[in-house]
Protein backbone atom coordinates (compact mmCIF):
# COMPACT_ATOMS: atom_id res chain seq x y z
CA UNK A 1 0.00 0.00 0.00
CA UNK A 2 1.34 3.63 -1.46
CA UNK A 3 0.03 6.72 -0.91
CA UNK A 4 1.15 10.50 -1.05
CA UNK A 5 0.17 13.43 0.85
CA UNK A 6 1.63 17.14 0.70
CA UNK A 7 1.31 18.51 4.43
CA UNK A 8 0.90 22.12 5.33
CA UNK A 9 4.74 23.27 4.58
CA UNK A 10 4.23 22.07 0.65
CA UNK A 11 6.70 19.07 1.63
CA UNK A 12 5.82 15.66 0.11
CA UNK A 13 5.18 12.79 2.11
CA UNK A 14 4.60 8.83 0.69
CA UNK A 15 3.16 6.68 3.08
CA UNK A 16 3.81 2.88 3.03
CA UNK A 17 2.95 0.19 5.26
CA UNK A 18 5.48 -2.31 4.90
CA UNK A 19 7.17 -4.12 7.54
CA UNK A 20 9.64 -1.88 8.59
CA UNK A 21 6.93 1.25 9.06
CA UNK A 22 4.81 -1.38 10.97
CA UNK A 23 7.71 -2.19 13.44
CA UNK A 24 8.17 1.95 13.97
CA UNK A 25 4.50 2.07 14.82
CA UNK A 26 4.86 -0.18 17.46
CA UNK A 27 8.14 0.87 18.95
CA UNK A 28 8.02 4.94 18.11
CA UNK A 29 4.25 4.88 18.68
CA UNK A 30 3.60 2.18 20.81
CA UNK A 31 0.50 1.03 18.66
CA UNK A 32 0.38 -1.67 16.61
CA UNK A 33 -2.34 -1.56 13.71
CA UNK A 34 -3.45 -5.14 14.50
CA UNK A 35 -4.58 -3.04 17.91
CA UNK A 36 -5.99 -0.75 15.67
CA UNK A 37 -7.59 -2.84 12.98
CA UNK A 38 -7.84 -6.93 13.81
CA UNK A 39 -7.27 -9.08 10.50
CA UNK A 40 -9.91 -11.32 11.69
CA UNK A 41 -13.36 -10.08 11.84
CA UNK A 42 -15.45 -13.00 12.32
CA UNK A 43 -18.72 -11.52 13.09
CA UNK A 44 -20.72 -8.43 12.74
CA UNK A 45 -19.82 -7.00 16.68
CA UNK A 46 -16.73 -7.76 15.81
CA UNK A 47 -16.19 -6.05 12.80
CA UNK A 48 -18.36 -2.89 14.98
CA UNK A 49 -15.56 -2.83 17.48
CA UNK A 50 -12.89 -2.68 14.75
CA UNK A 51 -14.73 0.30 13.13
CA UNK A 52 -14.67 2.54 16.23
CA UNK A 53 -11.39 1.64 17.16
CA UNK A 54 -10.12 2.59 13.56
CA UNK A 55 -12.26 5.68 13.88
CA UNK A 56 -11.28 6.30 17.37
CA UNK A 57 -7.49 6.18 16.34
CA UNK A 58 -7.55 8.18 12.87
CA UNK A 59 -9.78 11.39 15.07
CA UNK A 60 -7.41 11.15 17.67
CA UNK A 61 -4.73 13.68 16.04
CA UNK A 62 -2.06 13.40 18.92
CA UNK A 63 -2.12 9.45 18.36
CA UNK A 64 -2.30 9.27 14.45
CA UNK A 65 0.53 11.98 14.57
CA UNK A 66 2.51 9.57 16.61
CA UNK A 67 2.08 6.93 14.40
CA UNK A 68 2.36 8.77 10.85
CA UNK A 69 5.67 10.14 11.91
CA UNK A 70 7.20 6.66 12.94
CA UNK A 71 6.17 5.45 9.62
CA UNK A 72 7.18 8.69 7.76
CA UNK A 73 10.28 8.53 9.91
CA UNK A 74 13.33 7.63 7.20
CA UNK A 75 11.84 10.26 4.96
CA UNK A 76 11.43 13.14 8.07
CA UNK A 77 15.00 12.44 8.86
CA UNK A 78 16.25 12.31 4.75
CA UNK A 79 14.43 15.85 4.34
CA UNK A 80 15.78 16.93 7.75
CA UNK A 81 12.33 17.20 9.54
CA UNK A 82 11.87 16.55 13.50
CA UNK A 83 9.15 15.44 15.04
CA UNK A 84 7.86 18.92 16.01
CA UNK A 85 8.48 20.34 12.70
CA UNK A 86 6.80 17.18 11.20
CA UNK A 87 3.58 18.46 13.56
CA UNK A 88 3.27 21.52 12.22
CA UNK A 89 3.06 20.20 8.44
CA UNK A 90 -0.16 18.30 10.21
CA UNK A 91 -2.38 21.74 10.11
CA UNK A 92 -5.48 22.18 7.89
CA UNK A 93 -6.67 20.32 5.19
CA UNK A 94 -3.26 18.86 5.22
CA UNK A 95 -4.30 16.66 8.09
CA UNK A 96 -6.58 15.55 5.99
CA UNK A 97 -4.90 14.27 3.01
CA UNK A 98 -2.65 12.74 5.61
CA UNK A 99 -5.61 10.91 6.71
CA UNK A 100 -6.67 9.96 3.09
CA UNK A 101 -2.84 8.59 2.99
CA UNK A 102 -3.41 6.76 5.53
CA UNK A 103 -6.47 4.36 4.53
Amino acid sequence: MSNEYTDAKGRKWTVVLDVGALKRMRQLAGCRLDDILPKDIPDKATAQAAATSYADFLNDDERFSEALYAILKPQADAAGVTHEQFDEGLAGEANQRALMAFH
